[in-house]
């Protein structure tokens, strides 16, 4: 099927993969704050970590895979740098994963996704706790915060005057 033709190999995140999921690292173009897929794993346990499926992108970025019991039910931004710049994002439910063994030529840097450690063949199941510590610390390195939108302000009821009110706004 890939002998010739430029094809990557995808796999669906969620309840049809058995309950894969993945936090996916983006590197941007060399910022400071690319490093914390560095510092992500200067805080992970050593035994958790060991558990893990890392594998790198073509913009050198990286993946963390694994499956639980529980699973995110839709993807989610865990950390920014800025509105616009998304640091580490949770890709579950549904969400396609682009992963090692496709053509590079599949990506447009022509640079191919390569594992690190493991095999999405044997990926291993964590605790839902496990599963909250590798959430909990990339969203730690979350550096913007939106806006605080203005409350609306709550329309003031016109003054009546006494004989236009019932009985009961007349009781309030």
């Amino acid at each position: 099927w890939f002998v010739g033709e430029c094809r990557g190999i995808g796999v669906l995140a969620g309840a049809v993969s058995d309950n894969l999921e993945a936090l996916d690292f983006d590197n941007h173009d060399g910022l400071p704050e690319a490093d914390i897929f560095q510092q992500f794993r200067c805080r992970i346990s050593e035994e958790l970590w060991r558990k893990l499926v890392i594998y790198t992108t073509p913009y050198d970025g990286w993946r963390i895979c694994w499956r639980c019991e529980k699973v995110g039910a839709k993807k989610e931004v865990l950390a920014r740098l800025n509105e616009k710049v998304v640091l580490v994002e949770l890709l579950c439910n549904s969400w396609l994963l682009v992963v090692p063994g496709g053509h590079p030529e599949t990506h447009e840097t022509g640079r191919p996704y390569l594992y690190q450690q493991g095999h999405l063949s044997t990926v291993q199941q964590i605790t839902p706790e496990e599963r909250q510590e590798l959430i909990s610390v990339s969203q730690s390195f979350n550096q913007w915060t939106p806006p605080v939108k203005p409350a609306k302000k709550k329309k003031q009821p016109k003054h009546r005057p006494s004989w236009e009110l019932t009985p009961w706004e007349d009781f309030d």
